[in-house]
Order: structure tokens, then C-alpha cells, then sequence
């Protein structure tokens, strides 16, 4: 029986949501009498010897490993090293790209939206023969998504052929595909858990308008009016042991936040002043404070400060569970 796991998560970033379902699942394994260890990928040296051979010395101690993380190489290493992965390395590349995802599910019965692969792109040509083929094959609206993306990200809804060169243009160096809209589909989708080919559990996930900016989780803008929201914090979380590169971490999750605001700047925007919350309530717009759960995203520095009271933020927490350059908390989680 395994008796041992360590679950390896990505060394540079390492979302709250990660970080619970490694709890989650140590806490079901340890009701089964099996320990579950915790490293990020920067702490499991895989390598491939002068002999050819692949060292991954810190699994002898481990007999399988929950692999929370998309670095498919890795996954690859261990597995020749004979190290049991739960998933595979074959399923973790399979899985995440979208177009290759359908292509290992084609010719096994399961019905599909019509998919049709982009070519790629080798020289930025912007030559339409491949869309006006696309338009002729899908009617609109169409469906875009870049082969690489997660939780719903990086999906578009195309509604005309000028939208569809514009798609096109923006998106011509990277991975892509496009699909037919399924109009009976809409606002609702299926998540179904399979293991050794066979379905052990399953979820049907609704939207009741179909919005793109309402969903089901704790906060949205509909949600928002909806309660009469005056303001809303946005909050940057940034765990510290998951990333060496707080500030950074910090500047690339803002930038989703003014990618977020952006698009939506018809119902929300972003303040930093009284005043600014209140011609956003006259113009009948929720208003969005950006805030910072952790202060060493600062690392140390007056200018980084400087740089994030620029980009809008108007609070931030001295830490949150660990010391940094400017706090040390009441208790050092080990």
C-alpha cells in the first residue's frame, strides 16, 4: 500500500486555491493512514546525468506524488525515474491544451462542438484564407480560445467576421482554435470526475443569464448591484513562500485587475479618492479600490511603494502570516 506522497506545487506562484486543495487532500490521506509532504518543483532536482540516466534523488523517500503543477517536463522526468504521478505526465500535457485535449477525446464516441485547430503563425501573415474557411464552416457567433488557459480564462464569444479578423490579428503568434457556439449550451456546463475510465462523480455548473460577468462564486458585479455596492476592495494576495518574486507576482495579477476594469468600465471603475467614489455613484457605477494582502510584495523598497500607490492602491497589510521587511507576525508557520 502507498504509504507515503509528496505533493509538488509550481515554485513561483501558488494560489490560495492550490494551497487548500493540498490541505484538503492531507487531511482525507491522513484519515486513510497515509502521510502527504508538501515541496514546490525549485526544491525536487530532476535531472538527466552525464550517463543519460534521470536523477530525482529527493523521491527515494516517496511512493507516488500528487502533482499540482503544469511543468510537464518535470512530470516527464519523475515518471522515467519511476516515480508514480498522480496525474500522469501524458494526462498533465494532454490536458493542458485545449486543442489536444480534443484531439485525445475525437473518435471515441463523445460528442463535440465542431473544432477547427488555427494554423500557426510562423511569420505574422495577416492572409484571411483561413478565416473566410472558419466563417464558412461556423456560423456566428464563434467561440475562440487560446489553446493554453484555465478556470474559464483566455475564451472569447466572436459575434461577426470583423471581430473575427480582429481575433485573428491579436492572436496570430500563439496557439489557438476556434469552435461552433452550442446556443442549447449556454450558461451552463458539466464538470465530471473520471478515474480509470470510469465517471465517480459529477456536477452540473449553471449561470442563469449567461453573462459574462456574473458567476457563481462569492462576488461579481451583478451580485454587486444587485446589494447596491457603494465600493469594493480588490484585494492582491500574494503568499510568500510561493513565489521569490513577490513584486512581480504582485504587478502581474494588477495587470488582470485593469484588464478586468477595462472591459467592464461601463459598470465599474477604479478610485482613489472620496471624490472619485462619489462621481462613480452619480454616474451610477460601483467603484473598485485596489488593495494588497501582504507587504513584502515591497520587498524592502520606498520606490516599489511609490510604484504601487501610482498604479492606485490605497491599503495594503503590513504581512500576512510571515516575516517580512517591514512586520513579523504573531506566529512563524513553519
Amino acid at each position: 500500500m502507498l504509504k507515503t506522497g509528496l505533493a509538488i506545487l509550481n515554485a513561483y506562484i501558488q494560489t490560495p486555491a492550490s494551497i487548500h486543495y493540498y490541505k484538503r487532500m492531507k487531511e482525507e490521506l491522513d484519515s486513510l493512514g497515509v502521510s502527504l509532504d508538501y515541496k514546490t518543483n525549485a526544491e525536487i532536482l530532476a535531472l538527466i546525468g552525464s550517463n543519460g540516466d534521470i536523477l530525482a534523488s529527493e523521491m527515494s523517500n516517496y511512493d507516488f506524488v500528487l502533482y499540482l503543477d503544469k511543468d510537464e517536463y518535470v512530470a516527464y522526468m519523475l515518471e522515467k525515474a519511476g516515480v508514480k504521478l498522480f496525474d500522469s505526465a501524458e494526462a498533465i500535457r494532454l490536458c493542458d491544451n485545449k486543442m489536444l485535449t480534443y484531439i485525445a477525446l475525437s473518435n471515441a464516441g463523445i460528442k463535440m462542438p465542431k473544432t477547427i485547430s488555427a494554423p500557426l503563425n510562423y511569420i505574422g501573415s495577416d492572409d484571411d484564407t483561413f478565416i473566410k474557411e472558419v466563417a464558412k464552416e461556423l456560423s456566428f457567433p464563434i467561440v475562440a480560445k487560446d489553446n493554453y488557459g484555465s478556470l474559464g480564462k483566455e475564451v472569447y464569444l466572436i459575434k461577426n467576421f470583423d471581430e473575427l479578423v480582429e481575433f485573428e490579428k491579436s492572436h496570430k503568434f500563439g496557439a489557438h482554435l476556434y469552435q461552433e457556439f452550442i446556443e442549447s449550451s449556454k450558461g451552463h456546463d458539466f464538470r465530471i470526475i473520471v478515474i480509470n475510465g470510469r465517471v465517480v462523480a459529477s456536477m452540473k455548473r449553471c449561470n442563469d443569464n449567461g453573462d459574462f460577468r456574473s458567476n457563481d462564486m462569492h462576488i461579481d458585479l451583478t451580485k454587486m448591484e444587485q446589494g447596491n455596492y457603494l465600493m469594493q476592495c480588490f484585494a492582491i494576495f500574494i503568499y510568500l513562500k510561493g513565489t521569490d518574486k513577490p513584486y512581480e507576482a504582485a504587478n502581474h495579477y494588477m495587470d488582470f485587475f485593469d484588464k478586468v476594469m477595462k472591459e467592464n468600465s461601463d459598470r465599474i471603475a477604479q478610485v482613489t479618492t472620496v471624490q472619485e467614489i462619489l462621481d462613480n455613484y452619480a454616474r451610477g457605477k460601483t467603484s473598485a479600490m485596489l488593495t494588497i494582502e501582504e507587504g513584502g510584495v515591497l520587498e524592502g523598497s520606498l520606490e516599489k511603494l511609490q510604484h504601487f500607490y501610482d498604479r492606485g492602491v490605497r491599503m495594503i497589510t503590513l504581512t500576512w502570516n510571515f516575516e517580512n521587511e517591514i512586520a513579523y507576525p504573531n506566529y512563524v508557520y513553519e
